[in-house]
């Protein structure tokens, strides 16, 4: 016959459009429809909301009942004091009626005095007790403004189910929420004695749904399906002559509107570990956590290891004394993996040590990533200008030349060989009268235009332990003497 089963609790903020149903066994179950119904409640639906709002809301009484006394003291203060101004009349009289009581008097100032000790003592009491209470308070504000997801309500799933005969069913339901996620995460520790690099993957799982999520499997996906399923359409792109008296408005109006950008989101990772089921296929990743996990819905993050291997690192030393005379150490590797990583932040640590954060971009298999560890303060940089010539003329024609020279000398004081990189580079003249030439007198460069970027130079050489070498790099600008140049 017919049934309804009632599924409750179930988060606000869950979206009925992507509710999914499964019902077992289907063949003498079978699932004719569903509702939802919202059901609001006069509280926070996460326990913990609850728990703050009712601390806020007794350390808030307990203030008021601090200002309250205060009030109540200073009441009774006023009242010592006219009782005080009452007593001055009183002796005031009797003196002038030759009749004084001094014995009457010290008593009279003592009882006021004693008093409003006693009262402004009960004040200053109140008053530390509020700014206690007042901090406490505080703290409660903060700690619900962090885990607040505001829910008030939570929905009912109605299922409407036509069942066969008597049997015993399993019901299984998907959805998605708002307001939960994950986001990527990495260490690399450098092992320099070894040369071997550990690249760790994690994911920070969170959630402020409204309701805690106790021993669940936890599954994360790399799918993202509130972004956009398909790219931009293109529309066509005119080009036409603008009059002479539009052309300033043409470019006013150009300058206030935006150019739209677009970024296309790069495929997904799909790493594994013990501990971590993978279930991969050609687009997307999930990985399973194998052990019960909680989630709670104060949006407090947990860490899952996803991924730890190993690389051989090639260790170099870098410098660029022209900007920074300081040698930093990096460390290549071969992304050999099978899965694509994200892009993220990654913690860097060298022998134990951590050194700092930069960010991964994305990474496909085999990659050469080079990550930086630092400043290495057993390479020893010394840099100086040596000469910084300029002459107006030529030998022939009229020309200015500029030649300068500079010395950087490299020290290696690690007890083991060491790759050492220097760099610097040559001016890139953009106009064809000007020419740029490197001095032969200098030390030849073991690369020129690094990477693809014009006039930057290399000297790469292995170091012995306590090898020095020094490098010296020069370079001469010519151009016609009528001419002023910028950028020297």
């Amino acid at each position: 016959g017919r049934h309804e089963v009632v599924i409750r609790g179930l988060p606000e903020t869950l979206d009925t459009s992507a509710i999914r149903i499964g019902v077992k066994p289907g063949d003498l179950v079978d699932l004719r429809g569903f509702t939802t119904r919202l059901r609001p409640a006069a509280d926070y639906v996460g326990p913990r909301e609850r728990e703050l709002e009712a601390e806020i809301e007794r350390l808030s009484d307990e203030i008021r009942l601090r200002d309250d006394r205060i009030r109540a003291a200073r009441i009774q203060l006023r009242l010592v004091e006219r009782i005080g101004e009452t007593a001055a009349d009183i002796a005031t009289k009797e003196l002038a009626a030759g009749q004084p009581e001094p014995g009457a008097w010290r008593k009279s100032w003592e009882a006021v005095g004693s008093g409003a000790i006693e009262i402004l003592e009960v004040m200053r009491q109140n008053e530390r007790e509020k700014r206690n209470l007042e901090r406490e308070l505080e703290a409660k504000r903060r700690e619900l403004e962090e885990i607040r997801t505001g829910a008030r309500a939570t929905r009912d799933l109605v299922l409407d189910l036509e069942v066969e005969e008597a049997t015993a069913a399993s019901i299984e339901l998907r959805h998605t929420v708002e307001e939960a996620g994950w986001s990527p995460l990495y260490e690399a520790r450098l092992h320099s004695r070894r040369g071997e690099l550990t690249f760790e993957r994690r994911a920070r799982a969170w959630q402020r749904t409204g309701e805690d999520w106790r021993g669940i499997a936890l599954r994360l996906a790399t799918t993202r399906p509130r972004e956009a399923v398909l790219p931009p359409g293109l529309d066509p792109w005119f080009v036409d002559i603008v009059e002479p008296e539009a052309a300033a408005r043409e470019r006013a109006l150009a300058r206030k509107v935006p150019q739209a950008t677009v970024a296309l989101a790069p495929p997904e990772p799909s790493p594994s570990t013990p501990g971590i089921r993978r279930e991969a296929d050609e687009f997307h990743t999930v990985f399973t956590v194998s052990k019960p996990a909680d989630l709670l819905a104060d949006g407090s993050q947990r860490t899952v290891t996803l991924a730890r291997d190993k690389f051989p690192a090639e260790l170099v030393v870098t410098v660029t004394p022209k900007v920074d005379p300081s040698p930093y150490l990096t460390a290549s590797f071969v992304y050999d993996e099978p899965d694509p990583v994200l892009p993220g932040p990654v913690r860097l640590v060298r022998d134990g040590a951590y050194v700092g954060e930069s960010r991964l971009d994305f990474l496909v298999p085999g990659e050469k990533v080079r990550l930086g560890f630092g400043r290495d303060d057993k390479v020893v940089i010394e840099h100086r200008l040596l000469t910084d010539f300029k002459s107006r003329e030529g030998l022939v024609g009229r020309y200015r030349r500029i030649e300068r020279r500079w010395e950087t000398r490299v020290r290696n004081r690690h007890k083991r060989a060491l790759s050492i990189t220097v760099f610097d580079r040559l001016p890139v003249p953009k106009d064809e009268r000007i020419t740029v030439e490197l001095l032969e007198d200098g030390t030849p460069p073991t690369e020129r235009d690094v990477d693809g970027r014009p006039g930057v130079l290399a000297w790469r050489y292995d170091y012995e332990p306590g090898e020095e070498r020094t490098i010296r790099f020069g370079f001469a600008v010519t151009f016609p003497a009528d001419l002023e140049i910028r950028g020297l």
